[in-house]
């Protein structure tokens, strides 16, 4: 069976060969026929006046962006903590940066636990500024010893907000971080998703050859993993496309972002010892991770140095960005 897709400019395209026989599938492969390579970093924010969309600074710091029939408010910490669509909140608690993830079995009993300084939760004592608006976009700077992120938000005149997240790291002050992006609950109606990228089950950077590029829907829990000690699970790469709910979309721009969703926050899965321990959120409430990479779960043995990831899928760069839409 040869499956391809069309090519499109700026798009990813796949093409898939699979050996089946009486209805059963024996084996497969897909090859990459193109990608995007390199995150946009075209300047974000009008220049010019625009009625149809609006930038507000209060004294304090925070803006309000207008666009369309939504509307977005970043707090004075620099953190998206309101988007409101057709008078409709999606944002349960502010997309915060976050540099861990709840350990795996290789990070605690290996590695990264017992040998490296490591970010705890992600929760670093910023000092925020905002640095620039314009008529339609607002660029905060987040600075810590550890790292250096910048966060700029734009919206335009159809209510589509694109996030564009810079972080430079100091790697003489702290460990290498285990991810690299954004974390926050959000509403998720009837606790379903779609996305499009490698699937179905949970993949990460050094371990996805055998999950398939494609589009996949379904609930939430059909996209985690029930490890018997809670840790990271439900991650997937090569995302460019995620619907959670009815109407909450967030697309690449530019190359693919990692994510991962879940019904629990990364508090309720942290320090449990058993699934039944694991707090979960309220039903249409969802923990979204979205982020520019997440360390591999390595694995050539689980209590030594040898636990870690290999050098290619441990994040030791410097530099990490990547830009994403939500509507």
């Amino acid at each position: 069976i040869l499956n391809a897709t069309a090519l499109k400019p700026a798009k990813e395209s796949w093409i898939t060969i699979s050996y089946s026989k009486d209805g059963h599938e024996f084996g497969y492969y897909q090859f990459q026929l193109s990608e995007v390579k390199v995150a946009d970093v075209t300047p974000l924010g009008s220049t010019s006046p625009n009625k149809k969309v609006t930038c507000t600074a209060a004294e304090d710091g925070s803006v309000t962006l207008t666009g369309g029939n939504t509307t977005a408010q970043i707090g004075s910490d620099g953190l998206l903590a309101s988007f409101i669509k057709k008078k409709k909140e999606y944002i349960i608690q502010p997309l915060r940066p976050i540099f861990t993830r709840v350990f795996t079995d290789n990070d605690a009993r290996g590695w990264y636990k017992k040998d490296r300084p490591y970010y705890t939760d992600g929760n670093f004592d910023f000092k925020t500024k905002l640095v620039e608006t314009t008529y339609s976009s607002a660029s905060y700077i987040l600075e810590s010893p550890q790292v250096r992120l910048t966060l700029i938000y734009a919206i335009d005149e159809k209510g589509v907000l694109t996030i564009d997240y810079d972080a430079s790291f100091d790697y003489s002050f702290a460990g290498e971080p285990l991810r690299v992006g954004l974390y926050g609950i959000v509403l998720c109606e009837g606790d379903k998703m779609e996305f499009v990228g490698r699937g179905p089950w949970e993949n990460y950077c050094d371990r996805n050859s055998s999950a398939q590029f494609g589009k996949y829907s379904g609930k939430i829990e059909d996209f985690a993993f029930e490890y018997i000690k809670p840790q990271e699970n439900g991650n997937h790469t090569g995302v460019s496309y995620l619907q959670l709910g009815k109407d909450l979309e967030f697309s690449a721009v530019g190359s693919p972002f990692e994510a991962g969703v879940n019904n629990a926050s990364f508090e309720g899965l942290s320090g449990k010892n058993h699934t039944p321990e694991v707090v979960r959120l309220p039903s249409g409430q969802a923990a979204l991770y979205i982020q520019a990479a997440q360390a591999g779960v390595g694995g050539t043995d689980t209590w030594s140095l040898r636990a870690a990831p290999l050098t290619p899928y441990r994040l030791t760069s410097k530099n990490y960005h990547f830009r994403f839409n939500v509507k």
